[in-house]
This record gives structure tokens, sequence and C-alpha cells, in this order.
């Protein structure tokens, strides 16, 4: 692979050990105050353990290329071009 590869597969790499070391401990903290039965404290940590999930989904997806293709071409492959003068009359008025 070349560096720029190695680079975005580093990135890649490196962005989902953080996103998936922060998602355990939120899920550790739900876990926390499920085990000591805080009402409060389980709506706060699965509310952000829901948040944490979807914002590293959310921001994972700009490294998936969404741009169109390019439109295809639409020239005659057997279109001739004309030089205005040429009198070879395939240009359109003369």
């Amino acid at each position: 692979m070349d560096g720029s590869k190695e680079f975005i597969v580093s990135a890649v790499v490196s962005y989902w050990a953080t996103a998936g070391i922060t998602i355990a401990i939120q899920i550790g903290l739900l876990v926390r105050a499920l085990v000591r039965r805080r009402g409060g404290l389980v709506l706060i940590a699965s509310v952000a353990v829901i948040l944490t999930v979807g914002v590293s989904l959310l921001v994972s997806v700009p490294t998936i290329d969404w741009r169109p293709d390019p439109p295809a071409t639409t020239v005659n492959p057997g279109y001739r071009p004309c030089s205005s003068g040429s009198g070879s009359g395939d240009c359109i008025g003369g």
C-alpha cells in the first residue's frame, strides 16, 4: 500500500478504537447505575449510550464517498469536429 492508504487505514482504525473505548465506558457506567438501582442515573446513562453510539456512527459516515459518479459522456463517438471555412461542408451553416 502507498503512504496515503496506510494513513487512511490507520486513521479509521484509530477512530473506531477510540469510539469503541468511549462506548464501552458509557456501557460500564450504565451497568454501574443499574447495579446500584439509581433510576435517574440509569436514565442519564441510557441516553448517554444512545448518543455516544449515534454520534460515533454519524461521524464515521464521511469516510464513505457519497459523491455521485461522473456523468457519462454524451458526445457521439463518431463525431468529427469541423473547422469554419474548411469548405468540406461538414459544418452547419457552411
